[in-house]
């Protein structure tokens, strides 16, 4: 009995993942084939919608404010960046709203770092030495809300940096994030759905098999 339980719980597992899978690369899949949008070419960001297709070659990344903690190997698996939406009038050029970006630790961190720090090497010169920096990173994915968490820590980190209150700093958040299509979407993700779905069918026939025999 104990090792019917374990095929049949496993095929139930196996069939739950492959649903959640399948309807992920499906919601991907509606995703990508929209129109995509340009960052900057779209200046007011008010207009942006959960599951807006979002393509752009980054060149500003100010920092990252919040990350994704695995107790278990001591490291980093994901981190937040900041976008800024730069605006230029008679005065200069200023911030008016942050988007989130998240990065996973194996697509790897060090291309957001480096141009983290060119863009706040350009943004505190006051020799007008620095070029503004070049687009380096190809962005490709889809915007999604924010969690509390995530936004609770772009407020906080605003706040400190500019120096103004909560209130305040909430007012230059673009609440969503972007996160980057992975390449386990589109037909790929449907094939592995597909795998997990045969493997549940197969455990679970085989837990029925055995009852049926033991019985």
């Amino acid at each position: 009995m104990r090792f019917l339980n374990r095929l049949t719980i496993a095929g139930v597992i196996g069939l739950i993942a492959a649903v959640v899978f399948f309807s992920s690369s499906v919601r991907n899949m509606v995703s990508m084939s929209k129109p995509a949008v340009d960052l900057y070419e779209t200046t007011d960001w008010s207009e942006l919608k959960k599951g807006t297709h979002v393509k752009t070659n980054v060149d500003f990344v100010y920092d990252y404010f919040y990350y994704n903690y695995d107790e278990d190997s001591n490291k980093e698996t994901s981190r937040a960046y900041m976008i800024p939406n730069l605006v230029q009038n008679a005065d200069g050029i200023y911030i008016q709203e942050y988007i989130g970006v998240m990065v996973n630790a194996k697509d790897g961190f060090a291309p957001y770092d480096a141009a983290v720090n060119r863009s706040i090497a350009w943004w505190t010169d006051t020799t007008d030495q620095v070029a503004f920096p070049e687009p380096t990173i190809e962005l490709d994915g889809y915007l999604r809300k924010m969690k509390n968490d995530e936004k609770d820590f772009l407020v906080e980190y605003i706040a400190g940096d500019w120096g103004m209150s909560e209130d305040e700093a909430e007012q230059y958040i673009c609440p969503y994030m972007i996160m980057p299509y992975e390449k386990s979407d589109g037909i790929g993700g449907m094939i592995g759905a597909g795998a997990l779905f045969l493997l549940g069918i197969v455990l679970s026939g085989a837990g029925v098999f055995v009852g049926f025999r033991r019985g």
